[in-house]
């Protein structure tokens, strides 16, 4: 029965839209988004955000955060279709311009030599950029109006960059920088929020948004090395260099892994402008 009402309900305002003068707007703004709670580590236990201390005898001491690779300052930039007085249509893109830095850090590990040592890891999201095309519904009131939109999450740039670090006892530090390319995977996006007219064209908005997104590794490639203090070109290293991630295959020992989900997933909260193209934006058709 509440499927009926919502279909009925989605026609009654759909029907609406064939006696309004349908209008495009521009909006830009700016926000911050936080990490979903419980991103913390991945599918194999891996600290994505903290610091895991082996203590000996299989005991081990961590503190842990959360942790998404959409988090940060973000700039957003739509252009909308205002099918009716209710409905609209979005296309926005969002970007990441300020992305969160996260540390892995891991103490009191031991090699296969039987060395014991420290590892840091720093990821970073490069200039993360997401489409999201969704879809509006809003109040009609004059002065201020309430909305909520739905729509898809599709990554466009979502490259992560990473720098690890390994301090032996012996004193000796050797750093690797790696690049980390995704395979495209789509989510979801949510918001709900308000938005003031100031003027015949000018409106303010402020929501809370909210983006579910999971991304694989694809393939990461060492970009530099520093090994005993020194920098050593990458063809000159012995070892794998180039790793290859797969949904679905076999891992080994020639660089090809599993590919495992990293969190996108993130809350947010966003404030900006919004800009009529037509000034007569709310008169009907006679």
């Amino acid at each position: 029965m509440k499927k009926y009402r919502f279909a009925f309900l989605l026609f009654t305002l759909l029907c609406n839209t064939t006696s309004y003068a349908q209008e495009f707007y521009l909006k830009a703004g700016i926000g911050y988004s936080f990490p979903m709670p419980g991103q913390k580590v991945d599918q194999n236990g891996n600290v994505l955000n903290g610091t895991l201390t082996q203590l000996g005898s299989g005991v081990s001491a961590y503190q842990l955060k959360s942790a998404s690779f959409s988090a940060g300052l973000q700039n957003s930039f739509s252009a909308g279709l205002q099918l009716s007085k209710n409905i609209a249509v979005e296309l926005a893109t969002n970007i990441n311009t300020a992305a969160v830095t996260y540390t892995e850090t891991l103490n009191g590990l031991t090699n296969s030599n039987g060395v014991v040592y420290n590892y840091q890891g720093t990821r970073q999201a490069k200039n993360t950029t997401l489409i999201l095309p969704s879809m509006v519904l809003q109040t009609a009131k004059a002065k201020w109006n309430a909305y909520m939109r739905m729509g898809l999450t599709l990554p466009v740039l979502s490259g992560i960059k990473l720098n690890e670090t390994y301090i032996y006892q012996t004193g000796i530090a050797n750093q690797y920088s790696w690049n980390i390319r995704n395979y495209f995977s789509a989510g979801f996006a949510s918001a709900a929020g308000v938005k003031i007219r100031v003027s015949k064209k000018v409106e303010l908005w402020s929501e809370a948004s909210m983006i579910y997104l999971n991304l694989s590794r694809k393939i990461r490639v060492l970009e530099s090395a520093v090994v005993d203090g020194q920098n050593v070109p990458v063809g000159q290293l012995t070892g794998v260099t180039t790793y290859h991630y797969h949904i679905n295959g076999t891992s080994d020992l020639s660089g090809n892994q599993q590919a495992l989900p990293q969190p996108y997933s993130s809350l947010g909260i966003n404030a900006g402008i919004s800009y009529d193209l037509k000034a007569e934006h709310r008169k009907k058709k006679k």
